[in-house]
């Protein structure tokens, strides 16, 4: 995860697998959430790899 910027991330949960040529398991949220949601979405997987 810490190779991909938040804005990678953020392609990834907008258009899901399948829009950025990863598994199409992962959906797309792009029309279920807004830009802050999905950038909050970003924050939050950043969290799991903090350092304590």
């Amino acid at each position: 995860m810490a190779a991909l910027s938040d804005e990678t991330l953020a392609e990834i949960i907008a258009f899901g697998g399948r829009g950025v040529n990863k598994s199409v398991l992962m959906p797309a949220y792009q029309n279920t959430l807004t830009k802050e949601q999905i950038a909050n979405v970003v924050a939050y997987i950043r969290t799991f790899f903090e350092k304590p």
